[in-house]
């Protein structure tokens, strides 16, 4: 799964998540604003540590329930699995690359997953920097770019799982 360039790059964005979890840590004051309301305004708090913990464990659990479904899928049965034309693409002869397609789009959505969660905790370490902390224009943009980069891989990918073109 990880061998190709798939996970190669979801591996690579944990590299980059772990590298931007260490740089923030000595980034961020010890009283770090967490949390922010509508406004861009800090309304919540917690200690450096406890926001690094929780940032690195939901980068570390998204990526793992991702990556979990990908190996979980081809152990279901098939009529848990919904894909468009399954009994065409789940067919004996395709059923490997099938999944193996299946696995990569759970894996770059991990990836681009991670790099979103790091951009955010540099939009945080950058707020934080502030006297009075909040977020700037950047939090709508990485917000607005990666909800764009999810539905349009989401198009592209299922638009893969159409039936093939009869001669």
């Amino acid at each position: 799964m990880f061998g190709r360039p798939a996970g190669l790059v979801f591996l690579l964005s944990l590299v980059l998540a772990a590298m931007a979890l260490n740089q923030a840590g000595g980034e961020l004051p010890e009283r770090v604003a967490s949390h922010f309301g509508i406004t861009g305004a800090a309304d919540g708090w917690s200690s450096r540590s406890s926001f690094l913990t929780v940032v690195g464990a939901v980068i570390a659990g998204t990526s793992l329930l991702l990556v979990g479904i990908g190996w979980l899928l081809p152990r279901l049965p098939f009529s848990l699995v919904s894909i468009p034309h399954p009994d065409y693409w789940l067919a004996p002869e395709r059923r490997a690359g099938s999944w193996l397609l299946i696995q990569d789009f759970l894996l770059a959505v991990a990836a681009a997953t991670n790099l979103f969660f790091v951009l955010l905790l540099r939009e945080t370490v950058i707020a934080n920097r502030l006297p009075q902390p909040h977020l700037g224009a950047g939090f709508w943009l990485i917000m607005a770019a990666y909800a764009a980069l999810l539905a349009a891989g989401t198009i592209r990918w299922l638009r893969g799982w159409r039936l093939p073109r009869r001669g």
